[in-house]
């Protein structure tokens, strides 16, 4: 939501094969689908970001249609040739369990997806599969100002404060 909130780009709901939270809902947080479902979704094409976990075989894709055509960033950007860039934001292992046991997330669960995905997050770090890498291992606001440098950066000025 920050940089939504702070830069006006829009948030982009993927869609996922995993089992849907407590608190999540449907269509804000991700599109909860089938593996069925998410095997028609990637056939069909218009795929711009694609990941399966190997040990548990959650899927998470984002399309094009994914992106609100009435959003203001969109009918202002939409249209034109623009390039990705893609920010891996860290977080240790501890925060994650931390996080999730404030969110009541099961913690052998979630103990089990990162052990899964450890090896994943160790190898974008090493052969540096991403264009920026923030670290969120301290307060937010510390990650905030991370994001901030990156977005100044990538020539995104930061709208002004509400009154």
């Amino acid at each position: 939501n920050y940089i939504n909130e702070n830069y006006g780009i829009p948030i982009i709901c993927s869609y996922t094969t995993r089992p849907k939270r407590k608190y999540e809902v449907d269509g804000i947080h991700h599109y909860f689908i089938t593996k069925e479902e998410m095997e028609k979704l990637t056939s069909e094409g218009g795929i711009i970001a694609y990941t399966k976990n190997p040990t548990t075989e959650i899927e998470y894709c984002a399309t094009a249609n994914s992106v609100d055509s009435d959003d203001e960033w969109f009918k202002q950007y939409g249209d034109k040739n623009l390039t990705m860039s893609s920010i891996f934001i860290y977080s240790d292992e501890e925060e994650i369990l931390r996080r999730g046991d404030l969110r009541g997330d099961d913690s052998e669960v979630l103990r089990t997806r990162l052990s899964s995905e450890r090896a994943e997050f160790d190898a974008c770090l090493i052969m540096k599969g991403y264009d920026y890498l923030v670290y969120n291992i301290a307060d937010m606001n510390s990650l905030f100002r991370q994001v901030d440098v990156v977005m100044s950066l990538l020539g995104f000025k930061k709208k002004a404060a509400k009154a």
